[in-house]
C-alpha cells in the first residue's frame, strides 16, 4: 500500500501496525483520516481491539444479559467485548468489582489481555527473570507472568517515544 490511511501517522513509528489493523477492519481511527497515535486508548477500546484481533465472536449487543461488571452498561457498544474478555480470563476488573471502561489502558493491563487472549503458555518463561532487564517490573505483581513471558520472547521492550527511541524502563 502506498497511500497513507491516517494523515497523522505518516512519519509515526507505528504507522504499519495502525494501518494493518485498519485494513483488517479492527480499528477506524478517531475520525476520518485521523488515528491520534499518541492519545491513550481506554480499556473498552483496547478490549475490542484484542477480541477482534484474536478472532473471537461476540454476542450481538441486543442479546447481552450480563456484562459481569456493574459499570458496563448492557447497551454500551463495548459490552459484548468486555463480556467475552471476562469469559476468556483476559480481564478480571478492579478490586472493587468494576471494569472502568473509560480509564486509559496501561501497559500491564494491555500485555495481560494480549498474552491471555492469544493463549500463550506462560510456563515457558518460568526460568526467565524480566527484572534483570527492567528493574521497575514488580515480580509479585498480578501482571508479572504475562510481562515476563512478553519480555523473554521479545514481544515487549521499554517505553517507546513517538519517534521510536526505546527507553530503559518498563514504565
Amino acid at each position: 500500500y502506498t497511500e497513507a490511511v491516517f494523515a497523522d501517522m505518516e512519519n509515526h513509528c507505528d504507522k504499519n501496525y495502525a494501518e494493518g489493523l485498519y485494513r483488517l477492519g479492527i480499528v477506524k481511527g478517531r475520525s476520518k483520516g485521523i488515528y491520534a497515535p499518541d492519545e491513550p486508548l481506554n480499556r473498552a477500546e483496547f478490549t475490542k481491539i484484542v477480541i477482534e484481533s484474536i478472532g473471537e465472536e461476540t454476542e450481538d449487543l441486543a442479546e447481552i444479559e450480563d456484562a459481569y461488571f456493574p459499570d458496563v452498561n448492557l447497551y454500551a457498544w463495548y459490552a459484548p467485548y468486555v463480556k467475552k474478555a471476562k469469559e476468556l480470563g483476559m480481564v478480571n476488573g478492579y478490586p472493587d468489582g468494576t471494569f472502568q471502561p473509560e480509564n486509559p489502558v496501561n501497559r500491564a493491563e494491555a500485555i495481560k489481555m494480549l498474552i491471555t487472549g492469544f493463549g500463550f503458555d506462560l510456563s515457558t518463561a518460568d526460568s526467565f527473570n524480566a527484572q534483570e532487564i527492567y528493574p521497575d517490573i514488580d515480580a509479585g505483581a498480578w501482571y508479572y507472568s504475562s510481562m515476563n513471558f512478553a519480555v523473554k520472547n521479545g514481544l515487549l521492550d521499554g517505553i517507546r517515544t513517538p519517534n521510536g527511541i526505546i527507553l530503559p524502563d518498563f514504565g
